[in-house]
């Protein structure tokens, strides 16, 4: 299990019990926890599909979920779909060929990567591309395993895959800030806490 797999599982398991203590002089019902959204992981694990079909030739997926959840939770502070092609290899697990996050706080330092390799502009939103490490390998003259970044109202996405060209990255970024802006909570700011 990664870092930023293990800081989902930390934060998920955190914050419905800080939640469902109170803070000082105010209690916060589920229904005001920051960052709740009213869209499902299966909305969030479906985003990519056109992406993956378009650009790789990706269709027969398996998907995993962060544990503990299902297709028809909520999202809220730890969401992740890893996307497997079991296509390739019907005798194994089938290929990683990427992973999509969505949650109302950072997933994870960017200091940890080991090459910002591009930022751009997507509708207003700036996403930063970054290679990961470990998973750099790729074809002469090709993007390795790259994840973007992005943060859209308090809400932060990553898409991870193989990055390929400018033109396949750009694709997944304009997937990525259109997932965000589709699926994401309210502002953080907007709910207020009760007495």
């Amino acid at each position: 299990m990664s870092g930023r797999m293990i800081l989902l599982v930390t934060a998920a398991v955190i914050t419905p019990t800080v939640a469902s203590c109170g803070i000082g002089h105010h209690s916060v019902s589920s229904t005001e926890i920051p960052g709740f959204s009213t869209h499902t992981v299966q909305e969030l694990c479906d985003f990519p599909k056109p992406f993956f079909a378009e650009k790789f030739g990706y269709r027969d997926f398996r998907i995993d979920l962060m544990s503990p959840a299902s297709m028809d939770k909520k999202l809220d502070v730890g969401n992740a779909c890893t996307y497997f092609d079991d296509a390739a290899d019907s005798s194994t697990n089938g290929e990683e060929v990427g992973e999509l996050l969505l949650g109302p706080f950072p997933l994870e330092d960017h200091s940890a990567r080991s090459e910002v390799l591009d930022t751009f502009i997507v509708d207003g939103s700036k996403v930063v591309e970054t290679s990961l490490p470990g998973l750099n390998t790729s074809a002469p003259g090709l993007r390795p395993f790259i994840q973007l970044d992005a943060d859209i109202d308090g809400w932060y996405g990553s898409f991870e895959f193989w990055g390929r060209d400018d033109a396949t990255v750009h694709a997944g970024g304009k997937v990525l800030v259109d997932m965000i802006s589709k699926l994401k909570g309210s502002r953080r700011e907007e709910f207020s806490p009760t007495k």
